[in-house]
């Protein structure tokens, strides 16, 4: 006997049976008897012709030709009875799906027809002395079945219940909790529990139920060990409800349902509980699975720099604008008064994503003396070619630039114009990102005659989909200290801002307008570092700038 013989052989012997009535509400069905336990045998030995008219007679398969090989009817009855999805069945045998419909609800019908005369059979309940758990659940053969309603569960449970010593099982609708003599209610609850196993923790459901009830105080008391109730709690909770067992159950499942309640919120805060450990050098803390780079400075949780995996390893991400951020210090007041700074006026800029000139921010000798110790940077090699990867890719740019710490006293009239800046800094209102971060270092740039920078912003969106920051800069402020030119468009060396271009624009053609400052010394420029796209164009003079960039701890996340 080959493979499909065998699966038909196994499928036709669990339904079987003698003549049953049609049932109601099935008048159109045509059907009138179950197939015989012969069946299969008369199916593998009976010509095509003979397999027609025995599955017709059944009304398994319509009457008459309907345009459907024999081949494929019985090919894919045999898959149904293997319960192979209908949608399946339409795929591997391109059979009409209302055809395939068809197959499968005669093939209900015949079904429910059994368990209906079976069911006849079964006595539900016990005795007085020994009573029966019974489960109960909704169920149909040919659609979903939906939530019971009392008007349908009313009169099954008083023909098939009543008064037979039974402790019902149900899950939590309403229709199940109906009063009735010689039933004690019980549904069931699902809660989830961690369990340890094989050394993994591991989910599963576990079910809670209480068995072996009787309406009686005594026997409560005993079967309910599964949910954890004490004697006194039962005969307190069946006091409180004047002895009515499935009231008194329920103010049972809730109260240990509120424990329960309180004992996983505890077990999840612990598991949220911060555990404190160093990454790299840089002090971090796992929450969950993720690691938090700590902010001291500001003394909150910073941004993710990795994730702990499930067997205890740490994957990490630390690059270099992290180390930047936790280098990064609260900008320090000034002690002397900011003339020509209104806070007011930079941040109503700023916050409509528009430069604000600082006119007037450095004195004609303070500009003079900070060149000549940038031209002493270079003489010495300390000045050199860079280029940049703010946004992931580098970015064409011929000046000459180097980092001054600006706690160092080495370079003290650039530093003298970095503290101002920041001093003023730390008056702005500013929200994009959180709080302003001061950085550990301060840029001198220097361009030769004909340098440039491309288009570009100092904190840019990367990847496919442009949702993640480069690093955390959030303000820009640049400093001009060249002693002398710069008073014609000749010159060149114009800081050229594209306002209001698109995100994922990198050259400006999205701008909705174009403003070029000229870098004139004793001038400064605060900007938006993420919303500004801008570039140098070409200086037909040296060009001298300092830059600072300030930082924000979300400015690298939202």
């Amino acid at each position: 006997m080959c493979k499909a013989q065998v699966l038909i052989s196994a499928a036709f012997s669990e339904i079987e049976g003698p003549l049953v009535k049609r049932p109601a509400g099935n008048q159109k069905s045509g059907w009138n008897q179950m197939p015989s336990r012969e069946m299969p045998r008369e199916l593998l030995f009976q010509t095509d012709p003979g397999i027609l008219r025995l599955l017709q007679k059944d009304k398994i398969l319509p009457d008459g030709p309907e345009g459907l090989l024999l081949q494929k009817q019985a090919a894919a009855l045999l898959l149904r009875l293997v319960n192979v999805p209908l949608a399946d069945i339409h795929n591997s045998t391109h059979m009409n799906h209302k055809a395939i419909e068809k197959l499968n609800k005669s093939l209900l019908f015949l079904r429910r027809g059994y368990v209906q005369e079976a069911e006849e059979s079964i006595l539900f309940g016990g005795n007085a002395k020994n009573w029966k758990d019974v489960e109960v659940d909704e169920a149909t053969f040919d659609k979903s079945p939906g939530a019971m309603r009392k008007v349908d569960w009313k009169p099954m449970a008083n023909k098939w219940l009543k008064d037979r010593s039974v402790v019902l099982h149900s899950d939590s609708a309403r229709s199940y909790r109906m009063t009735l003599s010689g039933v004690v209610h019980d549904d069931v609850t699902h809660n989830k529990r961690r369990v340890k196993r094989d050394a993994d923790s591991r989910q599963r459901q576990v079910l809670n139920s209480s068995t072996e009830l009787d309406p009686r105080v005594s026997t409560i008391s005993e079967g309910t060990g599964d949910m954890g109730f004490e004697k006194s709690d039962v005969a307190a909770a069946l006091a409180e409800a004047a002895g009515d067992a499935d009231e008194a159950l329920n103010a049972l499942r809730k109260r240990k349902l509120a424990t329960d309640s309180a004992e996983v919120a505890e077990t999840r805060n612990a598991k949220k509980t911060r555990t404190a450990l160093e990454v790299e050098g840089l002090p971090c803390r796992a929450v969950g699975s993720q690691l938090l780079l700590q902010l001291p400075q500001l003394g909150v949780d910073g941004p993710p720099v990795g994730r702990v995996r499930k067997d205890g390893s740490m994957l990490l991400e630390v690059d270099e604008w992290i180390r930047e951020l936790f280098d990064a210090t609260p900008p320090r007041a000034g002690t002397t008064c900011l003339e020509g700074f209104h806070a007011g006026a930079a941040a109503d800029a700023l916050r409509e994503h528009r430069p604000w000139l600082w006119q007037g921010f450095a004195t004609e000798k303070e500009v003079q003396d900070a060149a000549a110790e940038m031209d002493d940077l270079r003489e010495r090699g300390v000045l050199k070619a860079a280029n940049a990867d703010t946004t992931g890719a580098q970015k064409a740019r011929s000046d000459r630039i180097a980092f001054l710490e600006l706690d160092d006293e080495k370079s003290p009239n650039c530093l003298l114009l970095f503290r101002r800046m920041e001093a003023a800094v730390a008056t702005l209102r500013w929200s994009e990102g959180g709080q302003l971060l001061r950085p550990k270092f301060g840029m001198a740039a220097v361009y030769d005659k004909g340098g440039s920078y491309a288009p570009h912003r100092d904190n840019e969106r990367t990847g496919q989909r442009l949702r993640q920051w480069v690093n955390f800069r959030a303000l820009t402020a640049v400093i001009y200290v060249n002693p002398s030119g710069f008073t014609s468009p000749e010159d060149g060396g114009q800081l050229r801002c594209h306002l209001g271009a698109r995100i994922d624009d990198l050259n400006g053609a999205t701008a909705l307008e174009v403003q070029d400052v000229a870098p004139r010394g004793g001038l400064a420029v605060l900007f938006p570092a993420r919303r500004v796209l801008h570039e140098v164009l070409p200086s037909f003079r040296q060009r001298y700038a300092l830059t600072l960039w300030f930082l924000a701890p979300g400015a690298g996340l939202d």
